[in-house]
């Protein structure tokens, strides 16, 4: 994933925590830094000016 977009981080959250839990097992090992949050809000981070960050990648492609 670092490779083909430039994701470092993800941050992880889903209304049942049995699905959070599987998709961090899924990742172990990845070159992902990844994080589960209790929250929706702690999960979303975006700064639309990073040129590192997708979404503003995507907002500066529209």
């Amino acid at each position: 994933m670092t490779a083909v977009v430039g994701v470092e981080e993800i941050r992880l959250y889903d209304i049942d925590p049995r699905v959070t839990e599987k998709t961090l097992s899924n990742l172990y090992g990845s070159d992902l830094t990844v994080t589960a949050s209790t929250r929706a809000q702690d999960a979303i981070i975006v700064d639309l000016d990073d040129p590192r960050d997708l979404l503003g990648r995507l907002r500066r492609l529209l």
